[in-house]
């Protein structure tokens, strides 16, 4: 299958947009948690990412009943912008 200029265009559009979604979850989110994603550092955002992925993992003969699914990915790539931010500040260690 031949990735044409088009298709590129699309999926890079389509990509800054959902970009875009996890800014504004980012946002909201913040408004109610703060600065707490960065007490346990990023020991702490792994074991978040991890606990998601097993949801999601659970979630594999069934639809969610209370989250999409899309909400679980969304907050994956939430956390691993937030481990990119701790590992290019170089505050990598737990803050307790």
């Amino acid at each position: 299958m031949t990735y044409t200029e088009k298709q590129r265009d699309t999926d890079n559009k389509t990509f800054e947009a959902v970009v875009d979604t996890l800014v504004k979850t980012h946002h909201k989110k913040s408004k109610d948690y703060g600065n707490s994603w960065r007490i346990l550092g990023l020991i702490g955002i792994t074991i978040q990412i991890v606990h998601k992925a097993i949801r999601i993992w659970n979630l594999r003969d069934r639809p969610p009943e209370n989250e999409a699914l899309k909400d679980s990915y969304k907050d994956i790539a939430v956390y691993a912008i937030m481990a990119m931010m701790l590992i290019s500040e170089g505050d990598i260690n737990p803050r307790i």
